[in-house]
């Protein structure tokens, strides 16, 4: 990838039947990551399949990227949301 792309590598899931790492007793569970769907642990998403995306880099905040459609409706969304001719935040390819 170039500078001002962005590509989803992996997906976290969290599971509270997991033991808790030992360096962090307060919180019950522990994440599963992986780059492929895992519908066993409930992971339906498989991050090798997103495409690249470019927007700019002051739009990156909590991205919908669990949801494969919503992450790219929210890149092709308006970069100035209320502005009727705002040109889109990005692209995929």
């Amino acid at each position: 990838i170039k500078v001002g792309e962005w590509k989803v590598i992996s997906v976290i899931k969290w599971d509270n039947s997991l033991p808790s790492p030992e360096t962090n007793p307060s919180y019950v569970g522990d994440a599963i990551v992986s780059d492929v769907a895992m519908t066993d642990h409930g992971i339906e998403t498989s991050a090798q399949s997103y495409q690249t995306c470019k927007f700019p880099i002051t739009e990156c905040r909590l991205v919908p990227i669990w949801e494969q459609q919503r992450y790219y409706d929210f890149v092709a969304g308006p970069l100035h949301p209320g502005d009727e001719h705002s040109p889109p935040r990005g692209q995929c390819y």
